[in-house]
Order: C-alpha cells, then structure tokens, then sequence
C-alpha cells in the first residue's frame, strides 16, 4: 500500500495531539523528534498502523482508534505506560 505524508513535523516538538482527525497513517520521521514526550490520537478512527516512535515518548493514547492495527514497537509499551487499546 502506498502512503503519502502530506506533514512534516517540527523536531521541537514536545507534545502532539492529533486527536479526532482523520489521520491514517503517521510519518516515519516521528521517531527522530528528540523532545516528544506525549502523543494523542485518541479519536482517530481511521488510523491503521504506527511507525516507530520515540524510545523516550511518556504517554500514549490511541483509544478508540478502531482501525488500529499495527504497532511498529508494541514491547516499548506496558497498560501503565499508554493507552494502546482501543475500546478504552
């Protein structure tokens, strides 16, 4: 499947919410922003798949992104850490 970004993201960035919007799919480049520590995409129903993201990310939420499908780094993550089920 072919994927275009249409976004790039600001390497002083330290907290995203990109809650309810329509995103599909994030950019690889996520996992190189050095100051991220918080990302919100709860809401994002047609979300399908996260790209690696940050070792140093805090929180995480993807609750109620029902078309999530693939985290690219799952082990990274504990309940306690993210919220990373989507029917939360």
């Amino acid at each position: 499947m072919l994927r275009t970004t249409s976004f790039s993201l600001p390497r002083f960035l330290e907290s995203l919410d990109l809650s309810g919007t329509p995103i599909c799919f994030l950019p690889e480049s996520i996992k190189d922003l050095g100051l991220l520590r918080h990302l919100y995409l709860k809401n994002c129903k047609m979300l399908q798949a996260l790209p690696e993201l940050p070792s140093h990310l805090d929180s995480l939420d993807v609750s109620f992104c029902y078309s999530l499908q693939r985290l690219a780094n799952p082990n990274s993550w504990t309940e306690g850490d993210a919220r990373i089920n989507p029917e939360v």
